[in-house]
């Protein structure tokens, strides 16, 4: 008699358990490249959700917490016909069909849940009809970033629950470099700024960056040439001229005499190289910076595309602000017929 009572006992929690999770789908019938979304009711704990495809594949697998949502994108597998949503919680599991691309199907599976649906007690029935069934939003998925992961939000339209973000792994990051026009030929060199977008922290395809004159450049190409970028970096003028007076000048350096005169020519190198740079570039950076404060870009956004897209120093930079300042202050006091201070 107690084997008895254990027994019925123990076949009617699990008969609780097996019928207290709960599983079901926003529709029946859908079609390739739409969003399935699965609601998971009355389930405690963590539970595992599967997507099986009609020929019993997994085509998905995700995971959550007590009462959630998921989404599955028709598109991630290629066959029609019956699909299964299946979920395993700690109080038990449950599971609900849907279809894609099969009529047929949609109207089996509906005539199964008004068959199902006529079995269950009026409390179920209006249990059913007083829930929110919620209507999931979402946004196109974000490129693939360093952390081999996709983002997008979204909102349901229903309002039944609140806007939320899902995260999915993906392939490896990939760059997309982005790089100004080819600046004009300095010292034998064209230059260019290029920058990763997409902010991979490799450079398996980045761009050259410099290359001869009247050469073509080499190596991988740019995914898109900018028109806003800021001028390149100058080329190290100073140190090619000294790689070139020292080939040039090789055969008389000898000894002491030699290097006394090597000293005096680079001395005299940077005597008149200096000033050109400083001239020309800060010109160049002045004009850069006066069309871009035109268009309405602020000092600080400037500031920060010259910082990391170009190698500008700050000092170069405060210069031609303060340039176009004292320009500014001139402008406005030969307007009012007053000197200008400083």
């Amino acid at each position: 008699m107690k084997r008895i009572v254990i027994f019925t006992v123990l076949f009617l929690l699990t008969l609780s358990l097996a019928a207290a999770v709960e599983v079901s789908t926003n529709k029946i019938g859908y079609t390739g490249g739409e969003t399935v979304t699965a609601t998971i009711a009355d389930c405690q704990g963590t539970s595992i959700v599967k997507f099986l495809s009609s020929g019993g594949m997994l085509v998905d697998i995700k995971s959550g917490q007590n009462n959630w949502q998921t989404t599955y994108n028709t598109l991630s597998d290629s066959s029609s016909g019956k699909y299964t949503v299946d979920a395993t919680c700690t109080n038990g599991n449950a599971a609900a069909k849907f279809c894609v691309d099969s009529a047929a199907c949609a109207e089996e599976v509906t005539v199964q849940q008004e068959t199902t649906q006529q079995e269950t007690t009026p409390q179920e029935k209006k249990k059913g009809a007083d829930s929110c069934l919620p209507d999931w939003s979402c946004s196109t998925w974000s490129f693939c970033g360093p952390d081999q992961t996709q983002k997008r939000s979204c909102t349901d339209r229903n309002n039944c629950q609140a806007a939320k973000t899902e995260t999915r792994p993906c392939a490896p990051c990939q760059e997309s470099w982005i790089c100004s026009l080819w600046s004009d030929c300095q010292g034998g060199l064209h230059n260019r700024a290029c920058f990763d977008e997409h902010q991979c922290l490799t450079t398996n395809y980045k761009p050259v960056l410099q290359k001869g004159c009247d050469a073509l450049p080499v190596g991988p190409e740019p995914d898109r040439i900018s028109f806003e970028l800021p001028p390149p970096f100058p080329p190290a003028q100073a140190q090619v001229t000294k790689e070139g007076f020292w080939d040039k000048y090789s055969n008389y350096i000898i000894g002491l005499l030699a290097a006394i005169v090597l000293a005096a020519l680079i001395a005299v190198a940077i005597h008149y190289l200096k000033p050109k740079k400083v001239a020309y570039n800060i010109n160049e950076l002045k004009e850069w910076v006066r069309k871009e404060k035109e268009m309405g870009t602020a000092d600080f956004d400037i500031r920060e595309i010259l910082k990391h897209n170009t190698g500008w120093t700050d000092d170069e930079i405060d210069i031609a602000f303060e340039s176009l300042r004292k320009a500014q202050v001139i402008s406005a006091n030969l307007k009012k017929g007053s000197p200008a201070q400083f």
